[in-house]
C-alpha cells in the first residue's frame, strides 16, 4: 500500500505558559496539511514536557512505535524542528535513524520536507538541530546565574513550603506565615514526632485519617512528605538554597552556577555547598525543637518504636542501649515483667558479634546478651535524680514542675549541674584558626590532587577518586562546624530550666512506676500506674530531653540458670544551639 501523502502530525509545549499553544499548532499544521495534500491520520502530544527530556515524551515515543509497526504513513508534520526535539547532536541522530528506518521523513510548518536521506537536507538538520540544542543549553545557564541571584538576595525560589506563603516580586520573593490551619498541621507534625515519639508513617496515616488536606497535587499524606517537612530548615526560619541539585545542563552549587553531566536527576549536596541566611523570616518551629528533629533522624529506624504512642507498653522504648555492643534494646515481657535485652543478642543467639572497622582491621566485640528489668531501671534512675539533681520535697516541687513553674531558685544545685551539662563546649579562637587552616589545606590538597589525576594511569584512579572524596567530605565538615552559630548564654538557661522540668517529674513517675510492678507481698502483676505512664503522651514530652541510656550488666551462672546482673548505666541529654549533640549525665546507676 502506498504512503505517499499519508501523514501523522505531532505537537509538543515545554511548558504551560508557552506562546505556541497546542491549538494554535494544531490550526497550523492542520492548515499546512490541506495545502499540501497531506492526509492527517493520527495526532500525537506532549504537553508541558522539554525537548530534551525524550524518555518522558509517551507521545513521541508511541508516535516512533506505531511507525515501526503500522508502517501506514510517510511523514510526520510539526509546527517547527524545535517542536519534534531539541536533541543533542548524537541524540538526532539515533532518532532520525529509527524514523528512517521505519520509512517516515519530517515535516515543518515553517521549512517544509526535511529529508534525512539527503547529504543536504541531513547537514542542514543536524546544524539546525545542534543550535536549538545549545539554546537550552545557554537558557539553562541563564536561569541558574538568575536563581543564584536570587539566592544570595534571600529571594525565595520555587513553591512556597506547606504552611507558608510568597510575597513580593521576582527576584526578591519572601516567605511569610500562611493559612493558620495548615501552620497548625506543621506544628502538629514536629510535635507527635518529637514529643510523642510516632513514626513517620504513623504521622502520615494519623494526618490521612483525620481527612488533612496534604501538600501536593492529589497526592496522599505519606511517609515521604512527612519526612519532607521534618527535614524542611524553613520551618525554623532559615532560607537555605541549593540543598539539591536538580538542572540537566546547569545548577547552583555553593555560592557558583556550574556545569553538570548533562544527565537529569535529582542529587543531594553536602551542606557545605548550602546557601544558607540564618533567621531569614519567620518561623512556624523553634529552633531547637527543629535540631532535636535532625538528631533523630540521623540515627535512622532504630530509634522508632514499631507501637504507636498509645499502645506501647515500654516506658523507655528507643532509649536504651546496650553497654556492650551499642546495639538498641528491645522491649520484652516475660512471666508479667518488663524487660530490655540487647537487640544484637536477640536476633543472632546468646553470644552475638557487633563488627566495627574495616575487613582487614576487624574490631570484634563480644556480647554476651545485655538485660534488665524495666522497674529496676526506673528505680535507679529516679534514685539517682533525686540525690544528684533535685531536693527530698518531692510532692510540691513536681507540681510545679508539671505546670511549667518549676525555677532554677527552686533547686539552685541541680540547676547548675544541669546547666553545666547541657552547655556545647565553647570554641576557643585558637580552635577556629585551627580549623580555617585546616580547611585551607584541604582545599589545597584537593586542588593538587585533581590536577593530578589526568597524569595518573587508569589502575591508580579509582584510589585517587576515593582519596578525593575523603578530603572533600572531611572540609565540608570543618566548614559547617565553622558555619555554626553558638547559642547564647539566654539559650542555655532556658534549656537548662526545661530539662531540669522533665527531669523532676521523671523521677517522680519512674519512682511511682517501678513500685506499682509488684505488690508488697511480692507477687508480680502488671502495675497500673505502670501501663498508665506507658502509654501517656504527657510522659514523652518529658522524655524528650533523653537521647539515650546506656546499659551495662554481667551475666552469671550457664543454661537455664542463667541471670544477667544489672552493673551500672549512662543517661545521655541532648545539648542545646546548633551544637546539638550528647553529654554525659550519670556515670552510675545504683
Amino acid at each position: 500500500m502506498s504512503t505517499q501523502g499519508i501523514a501523522v502530525a505531532y505537537t509538543r509545549r515545554s511548558t504551560d505558559g508557552q506562546e505556541h499553544s497546542i491549538p494554535d499548532q494544531i490550526k497550523a499544521i492542520q492548515k499546512y496539511a490541506d495545502d499540501k495534500g497531506y492526509q492527517i491520520i493520527r495526532w500525537y502530544t506532549d504537553d508541558a514536557i522539554s525537548g530534551d527530556d525524550t524518555k518522558k515524551r509517551l507521545g513521541f515515543q508511541q508516535m516512533l512505535a506505531d511507525a515501526q509497526q503500522y508502517r501506514d504513513h510517510s511523514v510526520v508534520i510539526c509546527w517547527d524542528q524545535s517542536r519534534f526535539g531539541r536533541f543533542s547532536p548524537q541524540e538526532a541522530g539515533h532518532w532520525t535513524y529509527l524514523f528512517s528506518e521505519a520509512g517516515v521523513s519530517l515535516v515543518t510548518v515553517d521549512k517544509g520536507l526535511i529529508d534525512w536521506n539527503d547529504f543536504t537536507g541531513w547537514l542542514t538538520y543536524g546544524v539546525n538541530q545542534h543550535s536549538k540544542h545549545d539554546f537550552l543549553r545557554q537558557l539553562s545557564k541563564d536561569v541558574a546565574r538568575g536563581q543564584l541571584e536570587a539566592a544570595q538576595k534571600g529571594s525565595w525560589l520555587g513553591l512556597p513550603p506547606y504552611g507558608y506563603r510568597i510575597e513580593g516580586m521576582k527576584k526578591n520573593k519572601r516567605l511569610v506565615v500562611g493559612d493558620v490551619g495548615k501552620v497548625k498541621i506543621v506544628q502538629r507534625v514536629f510535635r507527635e514526632f518529637v514529643e510523642d515519639g510516632r513514626t513517620m508513617a504513623d504521622i502520615a496515616r494519623r494526618l490521612h485519617e483525620d481527612g488533612i488536606v496534604p501538600p501536593g497535587k492529589g497526592r496522599p499524606w505519606r511517609y515521604d512528605s512527612v519526612r519532607c517537612i521534618l527535614e524542611n530548615p524553613a520551618y525554623c526560619g532559615d532560607y537555605v538554597s541549593g540543598r539539591f541539585s536538580y538542572g540537566k545542563y546547569n545548577s547552583i552549587h555553593g555560592e557558583q552556577a556550574k556545569r553538570t553531566s548533562g544527565r537529569k536527576g535529582v542529587k543531594k549536596n553536602p551542606e557545605s555547598k548550602w546557601i544558607v541566611r540564618r533567621d531569614n523570616h519567620e518561623p512556624i518551629i523553634d529552633r531547637d525543637t527543629f535540631e532535636r528533629v535532625q538528631a533523630i533522624l540521623k540515627k535512622g529506624k532504630t530509634d522508632r518504636s514499631r507501637f504507636t504512642p498509645e499502645t506501647n507498653p515500654f516506658l523507655l522504648a528507643g532509649l536504651m542501649r546496650c553497654g556492650t555492643c551499642g546495639s538498641p534494646m528491645w522491649g520484652d515481657t516475660v512471666k508479667g515483667r518488663r524487660f530490655y535485652r540487647c537487640g544484637n543478642w536477640q536476633g543472632r543467639g546468646w553470644e552475638c558479634k557487633n563488627r566495627k572497622g574495616k575487613k582487614e582491621e576487624e574490631n570484634v566485640i563480644e556480647c554476651e546478651g545485655t538485660k534488665v528489668r524495666e522497674d529496676m531501671i526506673l528505680s535507679s534512675i529516679a534514685d539517682h535524680l533525686y540525690d544528684e539533681f533535685l531536693s527530698l520535697d518531692g510532692v510540691q516541687l513536681a507540681r510545679k514542675a508539671n505546670r511549667r513553674e518549676l525555677q532554677p531558685s527552686d533547686v539552685p544545685e541541680g540547676f547548675a549541674k544541669v546547666k553545666k551539662l547541657v552547655a556545647p563546649p565553647k570554641q576557643l579562637a585558637g580552635d577556629r584558626k585551627r580549623m580555617e587552616k585546616q580547611v585551607k589545606e584541604l582545599s589545597a590538597q584537593l586542588d593538587k590532587a585533581r590536577r593530578n589525576l589526568v597524569l595518573l594511569d587508569a589502575e591508580y584512579i579509582p584510589d585517587a577518586q576515593a582519596e578525593i572524596r575523603r578530603l572533600q567530605t572531611e572540609r565540608d565538615e570543618l566548614e559547617l562546624e565553622l558555619r555554626k552559630r553558638p547559642p547564647t548564654e539566654a539559650d542555655i538557661n532556658a534549656e537548662a530550666t526545661a530539662v531540669l522540668r522533665s527531669l523532676y517529674w521523671l523521677a517522680m513517675l519512674f519512682d511511682c512506676a517501678a513500685e506499682e510492678v509488684s505488690d508488697p507481698d511480692g507477687s508480680e502483676r502488671e502495675g497500673p500506674v505502670l501501663l498508665g505512664a506507658g502509654r501517656s503522651l504527657n510522659l514523652r514530652k518529658y522524655l524528650r530531653h533523653i537521647a539515650s541510656i546506656t546499659i551495662h550488666s554481667r551475666k552469671e551462672g550457664k543454661g537455664t540458670a542463667t541471670r544477667h546482673v544489672f552493673e551500672r548505666g549512662e543517661i545521655t541529654l541532648y545539648g542545646v544551639g546548633a551544637n546539638t549533640g550528647k553529654v554525659n549525665l550519670l556515670n552510675r546507676v545504683s
